[in-house]
């Protein structure tokens, strides 16, 4: 739509410039309704190449990913330090409770982008109008060869209405508002069909929002 109208304003200046010549109010209206134009389009295409990005993480093939010993510490530092330039923005933390000595065989990417959506889900949505807030990152083994991962935050929580509905495609409360809805979708997958694990989420309104994954220490 916003090419549409671009095109359309520079055939209309076409026609005055060869007809009348142009004046310079005119022009620079022109130059403003150009620039517009442009941001419009170029959102429009982040947000097109978001979603094909949300897609090609839906589409799970564990022979893409590298499977690897690693410490869950120093991956979820990892990821921190990523989410760093989100964080620096708002007045909210986090906070890990690690043991150094806990290590996985299994897929660290893919790990990585499930810790990474479930703290961003926390920032966008958990604090919304809130001025401040805190998310936890908590991990233990649960013996059996079971991993216990909490990431949990004392933000708004979820309505019960919504929470049946959160690892849904599609499903956002920011419908409109530049999201997806996949982030979950993905979170859900990503545990089930890579790691191996379960995801399980409890919360309630007002008092905050707790992600609980059980993942096997060895993946499958």
């Amino acid at each position: 739509m916003a090419i549409s109208v671009l095109r359309d304003s520079v055939r209309e200046i076409q026609t005055v410039t060869a007809e009348k010549g142009m004046s310079r109010s005119r022009f620079e209206a022109f130059l403003a309704s150009v620039n517009d134009a442009i941001g419009i389009a170029s959102r429009g295409l982040d947000r097109c190449a978001n979603l094909v990005d949300s897609f090609k993480q839906i589409s799970l093939d564990q022979t893409t990913f590298q499977r690897s010993v690693f410490g869950l510490k120093l991956l979820v530092s990892d990821v921190l330090v990523i989410l760093q330039p989100l964080l620096k923005g708002t007045p909210y933390q986090v906070q890990t409770d690690i043991d150094e000595a806990l290590c996985m065989d299994s897929y660290p990417e893919p790990l990585q982008q499930v810790v990474s959506h479930i703290i961003t889900n926390a920032i966008i949505h958990g604090f919304e109008g809130r001025e401040q807030g805190l998310i936890r990152v908590q991990a233990h083994a649960a013996g059996n060869g079971l991993l216990l991962v909490c990431i949990s935050d004392n933000g708004v929580g979820i309505a019960e209405k919504d929470l049946n509905r959160i690892f849904d495609p599609f499903f956002t409360t920011k419908m409109g508002r530049g999201d997806s809805g996949l982030g979950l979708h993905i979170v859900h997958n990503t545990v089930e069909q890579v790691l191996g694990g379960r995801v399980e989420v409890t919360s309630r309104p007002g008092e905050g929002t707790e992600f609980r994954l059980t993942l096997p220490l060895r993946a499958p």
